[in-house]
């Protein structure tokens, strides 16, 4: 299972925490490597969703419950619907299969999200989660055939891949599609 690693940036390069034998982070191109960044984000989405529930109570300012209640809904329904930067939208037929309840209660906070917001703290909380643990499924399966390409790959030519770069954006790049994505 891949779990969420603390990753640092050194002069030479990135480093993963836990794994001191790692020789360098190699950079992944084609389909699997895609599909992981993608579900990573979506990952990222629902954990944000969740905490922004998990807090509302803990937030005594009305308009700070108000803000975290419109986000997690934002966020969750956001992972569902197309986008410009993300190829890979989530199938709620899918994900919410023979689960009736489930499919009426997204369409619900599908609409919430198009319309207007109410609060239903609890059947939100139930798709979060469900989502994420079908996604956190399948990231982890694209994760392990990935793993598996690489361990068939000889060590030198591991080696001559890309090593992982960061840029951050730049103000005239706001707003366009990444590229490569």
């Amino acid at each position: 299972m891949m779990k969420n690693e603390i990753i640092r940036q050194t002069e030479s390069g990135f480093h993963v925490e836990g794994y001191p034998d790692a020789i360098k982070l190699v950079r992944l191109d084609g389909h699997k490597a895609r599909q992981v960044a993608h579900y990573a984000l979506h990952r990222s989405d629902f954990q944000f969703a969740l905490h922004c529930l998990d807090s509302i109570n803990a937030a005594a300012n009305p308009v700070m419950q108000e803000a975290l209640w419109q986000s997690a809904i934002v966020h969750f329904i956001k992972c569902f619907k197309g986008a410009s930067a993300r190829t890979t939208s989530l199938d709620r037929r899918v994900i919410f299969k023979h689960n009736a309840p489930a499919l009426a209660a997204f369409k619900y906070f599908d609409d919430l999200r198009d319309k207007h917001t109410i609060h239903n703290f609890n059947n939100l909380h139930l798709l979060v989660t469900q989502a994420l643990s079908w996604l956190e499924s399948k990231f982890n399966d694209m994760c392990d055939d990935l793993t598996k390409d690489l361990e068939r790959e000889p060590l030198e030519t591991l080696l001559a891949r890309d090593q992982v770069t960061s840029t951050a954006p730049q103000l005239s790049e706001i707003g366009e599609r990444r590229k490569g994505f």
